[in-house]
């Protein structure tokens, strides 16, 4: 899922921190990948390695063109898991949640608005996309869906950019990202799971 894939952009930029100069990491061994787990790694990966871009061998197209020069790092799973586990805080009363960090895709919206349909969150919850992705939300029904629920849109920002500090104590979310700001930048306590059980826990 999508937060395995921010985890993973973790563990690999901090991996990049403990290397000589520039280094673009050229990733293998993942089989397959959506675009929005794409997109948390590019945001994970930018953010723990300040990376600004990455070749995943047989996903992203140049990847066959690179002449190679590697350095092999490995990741192990256990590594994976201890990311995930140093995101979250087992003491964190969550009174915050969001999702969309980076923006969520029409597509990651309609699976937000399935999880929804006929319920209540029971807690602060924002969701945050590009103004195009919210208009196509709109046509298609599954604002409407969303907002009825009692969760919110933020369009054309962020929670890393707003001002929430001080509003709030605990962020759940799925997005590496979004905790590493929140923690930095917010003094927020962090929670981070995956996109469905993140909404599992709104309601």
């Amino acid at each position: 899922g999508t937060h395995e894939f921010g985890a993973l952009g973790k563990v690999i930029g901090e991996k990049m921190g403990g290397l000589q100069g520039k280094k673009l990491p050229f990733i293998r061994g993942i089989d397959q990948a959506s675009v929005e787990e794409l997109k948390s790694l590019c945001a994970s990966l930018a953010t723990y390695g300040g990376a600004a871009m990455f070749h995943m061998e047989g996903i992203t197209p140049e990847a066959g063109l690179v002449a190679l020069s590697l350095e092999a790092i490995p990741v192990s799973r256990q590594e994976l898991e201890r990311s995930i586990e140093s995101l979250n805080d087992p003491d964190a009363e969550i009174d915050f949640i969001s999702l969309g960090c980076p923006h969520l895709s029409i597509r990651e919206i309609q699976r937000l608005a399935e999880l929804l349909r006929g319920r209540q969150v029971r807690r602060e919850f924002w969701i945050t996309t590009s103004r195009a992705v919210k208009a196509i939300a709109d046509r298609a029904g599954y604002s409407q869906v969303i907002e009825a629920s009692g969760a919110k849109f933020a369009v054309d920002t962020c929670c890393v950019v707003a001002p929430i500090r001080g509003r709030f104590n605990t962020l759940l979310t799925d997005s590496a990202k979004a905790c590493y700001y929140a923690y930095s930048k917010n003094k927020f306590k962090t929670v981070y799971k995956s996109f469905d059980e993140v909404v599992q826990e709104a309601l």
